[in-house]
């Protein structure tokens, strides 16, 4: 009889050991999570090609992206880059936000693409080529007669995109894409809707590109993003919230 007690008292001292240690461990998780919760970033890096920000150090910033950060309550830190490099720093979390994205699986993987789009647009995705090959390009086969420059993480239209048959050439930057068409190296760059022409004339320095008849029109929708190794994905919901909230004002 006491072998048999001693073991149920063994058992009982056991089962309230555990139930104390589940409690303590509950109660860490739960006090680590609330100080994380109190640790909100105290800025947001918001990654933006260079002739954004230079508009916005003179005087234009994006009201919406001021707003934005605004409804956060925090510090809005600008990350000047080119757009592959804005891509990369966002994949690296060297950066928190960039806008003016559409939808690919693949930035998906890297980036949390904040719903619903704060725009949709119908776009014109054109091309430019030296005078000597003006108004070749009518119709989209017209493309496979040419070697065409593209900027390095750049999403076009999914047929463009997808396309093994063009001949393409990358580069960092719209800045070494027109200096290869001078070269005859490329023989047409592509447009996309964010490269107005006033943008591309501050490239093309010696005014020698012309644009060709074909325009690819897409409608796209235009998200923010937050990177997945930013501080900021464990306030998510606030974000979206604050996007929303700045698009309305």
């Amino acid at each position: 009889m006491y072998i048999e007690y001693s073991k149920l008292q063994l058992f009982l001292f056991y089962d309230v050991m555990t139930v104390r240690v589940f409690a303590l461990i509950t109660l860490l998780v739960f006090s680590n999570f609330c100080t994380k919760a109190a640790d909100k970033p105290e800025s947001i890096v918001y990654a933006v090609q260079p002739t954004t920000y230079e508009s916005m150090r003179h005087g234009e910033p994006s009201e919406r992206i001021q707003q934005l950060a605004k409804n956060l309550n925090t510090k809005l830190v600008f990350y000047a880059c080119p757009w592959a490099r804005c891509l990369k720093a966002i994949e690296d979390g060297e950066a928190d936000l960039i806008d003016d994205l559409y939808f690919t699986e693949e930035r998906a993987k890297v980036m949390h693409l904040i719903t619903p789009a704060y725009n949709e647009l119908e776009l014109g995705f054109r091309f430019y080529s030296l005078p000597k090959h003006r108004n070749k390009v009518r119709k989209y086969s017209d493309l496979y007669d040419f070697v065409i420059g593209t900027i390095r993480g750049n999403v076009y239209f999914d047929r463009f995109d997808n396309d093994a048959r063009l001949n393409k050439v990358e580069t960092k930057h719209i800045s070494q894409s027109v200096p290869l068409v001078y070269a005859e190296r490329v023989d047409l760059i592509i447009a996309p809707p964010s490269l107005t022409p006033d943008i591309l004339l501050d490239y093309d320095k010696q005014h020698r590109l012309v644009l060709q008849p074909l325009v690819h029109q897409e409608r796209v929708k235009l998200h923010y993003a937050i990177s997945r190794k930013s501080p900021w994905m464990a306030f998510i919901d606030e974000v979206t919230e604050a996007t929303l909230t700045a698009e309305a004002e």
